[in-house]
């Protein structure tokens, strides 16, 4: 199994717990916040969404997110709250499902760049190694990382929509 096979599962399970964890979701809903320093789901999804940008840069294609719908996500940006400029739960979840089956395909595709150095892009760093193929190894880590993050904030929502007034 090659290098490639290997990410795309990993993007692949990813991909699926998204999914399940925002399905039926209000956009309000993905706005609620955790105690402590921890983000909501809305951001938690965002940033998963500005790396998935960057896996895209990593086969040369264009980012899905616009600059000014990167910004509220990106690496120390603050806290999103229910007052805060963001991007609408639907239009992340689209661009969620966009970029997996564009950087799927890719991956399924056994693609033969993966030892060359990463085109420069806004997200990729050097420290995340010298190649495609370690650069796409930290975004799946750190993808990983964040989508840990979901369960509790989908809890977190459920608890919240079963205290909410019915009619």
């Amino acid at each position: 199994m090659n290098n490639a096979v290997v990410l795309h599962s990993m993007i692949r399970r990813n991909q699926k717990f998204i999914e399940k964890s925002a399905s039926g979701l209000a956009h309000n809903m993905s706005l609620l916040q955790l105690p402590g320093k921890s983000n909501c789901m809305n951001w938690v999804l965002g940033h998963i969404a500005v790396y998935r940008d960057a896996m895209l840069a990593c086969n040369s294609q264009a980012p899905l997110l616009t600059e000014e719908q990167r910004r509220p996500y990106s690496y120390g940006s603050q806290p999103i709250t229910a007052n805060s400029t963001c991007v609408e739960l639907s239009v992340l979840i689209d661009r969620l499902n966009e970029s997996y089956q564009i950087v799927s395909d890719w991956l399924l595709a056994d693609p033969d760049n993966m030892l060359e150095t990463p085109p420069k892009y806004i997200d990729l760093h050097p420290d995340y190694g010298p190649s495609i193929i370690e650069n796409l190894g930290f975004l799946c880590w750190h993808e990983c990382n964040h989508v840990g993050e979901l369960h509790a904030l989908g809890e977190l929502a459920e608890v919240q929509s079963s205290k909410l007034p019915v009619g």
